[in-house]
């Protein structure tokens, strides 16, 4: 089975939405300090790129 350009493009949109809950949830329980809110704002970055978030 080959890869083409939507089979690509899936597998980066899924490795950014896990990526960016992975920040969140780094930023929410791991680290309760001012680099909480960095992890934190770096994975709803992470989730408006690929709009996931529009404001």
């Amino acid at each position: 089975m080959g890869t083409n350009k939507n089979s690509i493009l899936g597998w980066a949109t899924l490795l950014m939405l896990v990526m960016g809950i992975l920040l969140i949830a780094l930023g929410a329980f791991r680290y309760r300090d001012v680099s909480g809110w960095g992890f934190a704002a770096v994975g709803v970055g992470f989730w408006q790129m690929h709009g996931y978030l529009v404001f």
